[in-house]
């Protein structure tokens, strides 16, 4: 394969070099300032047929290579949304030919009244808030929401065309990194005079007309009146729920932003189910971790898809401050913190219904749970991002602390977790620009460190100890990268070429180990590891296309010991990763192929045989006693569509992956329910298939959002359950449709999201589905500036058993009146009295099916001063 992926990638190298006739240019708008994406088309002089076509690139320049013709002289058109068609007749020859293009005077009625709204220059997209927001917004997310192209999911996190995005900007500044919730739940749009989406955004300046970037980044606008004084809220409030529990909530945010500083100051807590998990993570940075810090879970009973405030008793607090300081507009420093509290008690009962036994076996329990978690995060970062240098640094330190009871029943169980985990990371970045050669520099360093997780399980009656497990973890990793770059001839004529060199030093560990279970066994072992890998890179522009063509070749030196049982292994091989991307632009298209191959090497707990527990009756063995490869092979394909003018943006996905591993996991129950899982030496393929579709549309005339989304996942994975196999086959679908209006002048404003699921599983020659769908739908009346009021339905439908299912309806409602500054809201939850809540879920070939209690009818009033 990679004998003929290196022969293609000549036949493509020698087709980009070679052509009949090259025109080629800058476009230049009146001032002189180079205009990326403008259209150009080539066609035989009274012609209609194209002869060639391509987009400007970041700097203006274009380069077409044009089909033989006959014709005496070419026509060559200039196209732009912002700006005046140009056409120019060249001879039928080689040409260097600059246009500079005027900007257009939009005169028609429709497009008139859609101008203030939206403003599109070159990749940046501006909306206006005004526009979008409505009466009943209670922060800038809620306009977010509305920008076509932009889902928000909810974590809070942002994607614009189905991609993520990689910066959130505030007046330019990057004072959030990845923690922008802390801005979307809380500035108001009352405050903000416009969002513009930087689509194909390179964060590095340096980068900017040499790397393309799928991704975009988000700049908030503020108003004059939110500049250069403080900017924010207090709010206090008081209430209760059925039965007599009292609720409160505190909360002060206050932000300040001028031309060299910019600050956020936080300080919340309530008991009224109010999550600040959004305005707490960061969607931009994966933190470090120790071998044995995700092993258990806080949930290890099951999770509901229902969200928290449903069914959890909370107690949260949060801390937080960010400062940053421009010592010029390419120069900031920027420093952080943040405490955060979670405490959480709720019920639920699971019952187990396990496939493929002799005899079938059903387990119920009841189990209270009781939740505490604790997190401290300090940092520190400096940047200086130029059009020639960009430089990085950045130190973190982060503590989490949990501490969990889980009392089960019948039998009378009380299952506890205690760990604590360090994570220290430090990022050093570096990229150098001279002329057409770029050098870089990487440098990330990481300890993190789980001193300790003691999960421990006692019998109530009589009084017997039935599990004392302890697990440690430790890892130390430093990564160093560097890259050279060289553009081939004029404005990148021939294309870039780029090598990167890359070299990873690790240490882990990991210790277990059990003092009650007779059966147990201990595990202690360590991993040292230094992976070097060389990734030469080749890219041009060519008939309209972006070929990209990534060839990396890591090779792993790795020493994988296990230390109880004194036994080794080395790994000294290397392993290659082809990859081939295209681009393709047509009009407001992007088209997106990549194919290739990656493997995935195994970890230090590979070695770790010796079986975990995750509950006082389930245990795992991670590894086999030797080291798991993957091989995965990939093929991917997107589209993206927009009309910025219209509003429009669409949105499609289809992938197709892969995997072959050296090992499965197999799943053993005995007739007590259990369950023991091992690592088995088989080779069996894994399959997984994806497609997705999403199409937004913002009428600003009837000032309605509407957004569909359509989901396919599939997957055929191999199965060993009570030492046979099975092939497990699972597809599921889920549709949405979200829409959002404003009618009489913003009297009302009507938000609706309805969506269904529905998964097959098939197995052993059995057919089982399970569905679920659901409907929200929010109405608020808005009489004048002072009164709001609201009016939310949820409801559920979810199938409990084959053939049965169950609705639940949730009611909430709030109602505000505001003069000037002070803000009076009284908010109200449940108020159909739902008590519980049931779903089912597919783990494997297994079924779960959850019953959740559910928090009763509750009402708060509180007030609010706005700075």
């Amino acid at each position: 394969m990679y004998r003929l992926t290196f022969l293609f990638f000549l036949l493509v190298f020698a087709l980009a070099v070679r052509g009949q006739s090259v025109i080629s240019g800058v476009v230049s708008n009146e001032a002189g300032q180079p205009l990326p994406g403008v259209m150009v088309r080539v066609y035989a002089q009274g012609g209609s047929q194209v002869l060639a076509f391509g987009q400007t690139n970041k700097t203006g320049h274009y380069r077409l290579e044009v089909k033989p013709t006959e014709a005496a002289s070419l026509t060559v058109r200039y196209a732009h949304l912002s700006y005046k068609t140009v056409e120019a007749q060249l001879p039928n020859a080689a040409a260097h030919h600059d246009v500079q293009l005027t900007e257009r005077v939009v005169s028609l009625k429709a497009a008139t009244a859609r101008a203030p709204h939206i403003r599109q220059r070159g990749d940046t997209i501006t909306y206006s808030v005004a526009a979008l927001k409505g009466k009943a917004d209670r922060n800038i997310e809620d306009v977010i929401r509305r920008i076509p192209g932009i889902e928000v999911d909810k974590s809070g996190q942002i994607k614009y065309q189905g991609e993520s995005i990689n910066r959130f900007y505030i007046e330019g500044l990057n004072l959030l990194k990845g923690n922008y919730g802390l801005a979307t739940r809380n500035i108001r749009p009352d405050d903000v005079l416009s969002v513009s989406v930087l689509e194909n955004h390179q964060p590095r300046k340096v980068l900017r007309d040499i790397e393309l970037s799928k991704h975009a980044a988000l700049n908030l606008t503020l108003k004059q009146s939110a500049l250069r004084r403080p900017v924010g809220y207090v709010v206090g409030g008081a209430g209760a729920a059925d039965g007599g529990t009292l609720r409160g909530l505190g909360e002060a945010y206050v932000m300040r932003f001028a031309q060299k500083h910019q600050s956020i100051y936080t300080l919340k807590g309530n008991n009224f189910a109010d999550d600040y998990a959004a305005e707490n993570r960061d969607f931009l940075q994966n933190a470090a971790a120790s071998p044995a810090a995700q092993l258990l879970s806080d949930t290890p009973f099951g999770s509901s898809s229902v969200e928290p405030l449903r069914h959890r008793d909370n107690l949260s607090l949060m801390g937080n401050f960010r400062t940053l300081r421009a010592f010029t507009p390419e120069r900031t420093l920027t420093l952080s913190g943040r405490y955060v509290y979670n405490g959480s008690d709720f019920a639920q009962s699971r019952r187990s219904d396990y496939f493929g036994l002799a005899t079938p076996l059903t387990i119920q329990e009841d189990i209270a749970n009781t939740l505490h978690s604790h997190r401290i995060d300090l940092a520190v970062d400096y940047e200086r991002n130029e059009p020639t240098q960009f430089l990085t640094e950045r130190l973190a330190v982060q503590t989490f602390l949990r501490r969990n009871t889980h009392t089960l029943s019948p039998g009378g169980i009380d299952q506890r977790l205690r760990q604590t985990d360090l994570n220290l990371t430090n990022t050093f970045g570096w990229t150098h620009r001279s002329g057409r050669r770029l050098a870089f520099l990487d440098v990330r360093s990481a300890l993190s460190t789980t001193p300790e997780a003691q999960l421990t399980a006692r019998r109530t009656a009589p009084d017997t100890l039935m599990l004392h497990q302890r697990l440690t973890g430790l890892s130390a990793s430093t990564s160093v990268s560097t890259r050279f770059l060289l553009q081939l001839g004029e404005a990148a004529r021939y294309g870039s070429i780029s090598v990167g060199a890359v070299a990873t030093g690790r240490y882990d560990r990991f210790t277990s180990d059990e003092s009650v279970v007779p059966s147990s066994r201990d595990n202690d072992v360590d991993l040292a590891a230094l992976d070097l890998t060389l990734a030469p890179r080749y890219e041009v522009e060519w008939l309209g296309l972006h070929w990209r063509l990534d060839l990396p070749l890591t090779h792993y030196l790795r020493n994988y010991r296990d230390r109880s049982a004194h036994t080794h292994h080395l790994l000294n091989r290397p392993y290659a990763a082809p990859t081939l991307t295209l681009y393709c632009r047509i009009g407001a298209s992007l088209l997106t192929w990549t194919s290739g191959r990656s493997t995935t090497m195994g970890k230090v707990r590979d070695w770790a045989t010796a079986p975990i527990f995750q509950t006082y009756r389930y245990r795992s063995a991670p590894g086999l006693g030797s080291t798991t490869i993957s091989h995965d092979t990939f093929s991917r394909f997107e589209m993206m569509w927009r009309d910025v003018y219209a509003a429009r943006t669409f949105t499609a996905t289809a992938q197709y992956a892969r995997s072959e591993e050296g090992s499965m996991q197999s799943s053993d129950i005995d007739a007590q329910g259990r369950e023991q899982s091992a690592q088995v030496a088989t080779h069996r393929p894994y399959h997984n298939w994806l497609a997705t579709a999403r199409t937004t549309i913002h009428s600003f005339p009837i000032h309605t959002n509407f957004a569909l989304g359509l989901r396919y996942t599939g997957s055929a994975a191999p199965l060993l359950r009570q030492s046979a196999f099975y092939t497990l086959l699972q597809h599921n679908f889920r549709v949405e449709l979200l829409t959002n209006t404003r009618l009489w002048h913003s009297l009302f404003q009507i938000d609706l999201n309805l969506h269904a699921q529905r998964a097959l599983r098939r197995m052993d020659g059995t057919r089982t589905t399970l569905d679920q769908s659901g409907a929200t739908l929010d109405l608020s009346f808005d009489p004048d500036n002072h009164w709001e009021a609201t009016l939310g339905g949820d409801l559920r439908r979810t199938e409990v058993q084959p053939g049965r299912h169950l609705n639940i309806f949730f009611l909430d409602g709030r109602a505000r009146y505001k003069q000037k500054r002070w803000e009076v809201e009284l908010r109200v939850r449940n108020l159909a009295g739902a008590r519980s809540y049931t779903l089912r879920s597919y783990v494997q070939a297994d079924v779960y099916t959850y019953t959740y209690r559910l928090r009763p009818a509750e009402a708060l009033l509180s007030l609010r001063w706005n700075l």
